[in-house]
């Protein structure tokens, strides 16, 4: 991850919890297009769309989570729980 990788998934963060989903959205579909591999991107746009109520938007970046590291304890359990709502 690149340091302006970071900047993108931070400023997500920060829209996130200021309620401003859409420039969340936005910021880490830009981090994603840079590096299809960040994880942190995948985490929080997961968060994102189950703040968003969209459950299969969730459940894709999860999956695509968890395809780079199958071991993490924290996305499976979120994937595990997401499945069985």
């Amino acid at each position: 991850m690149s340091a302006g990788d970071l900047n993108l998934v931070e400023e997500a963060k920060i829209a996130m919890m200021s309620g401003n989903y859409r420039e969340a959205e936005r910021f880490l579909k830009m981090a994603l297009e840079r590096n299809p591999e960040d994880l942190e991107a995948l985490l929080n746009l997961s968060i994102l769309y189950e703040i968003t109520h969209n459950r299969e938007g969730a459940l894709e970046a999860l999956e695509k989570a968890l395809k780079l590291d199958p071991e993490n304890p924290k996305l499976r359990e979120r994937f595990e729980r997401l499945s069985n709502l």
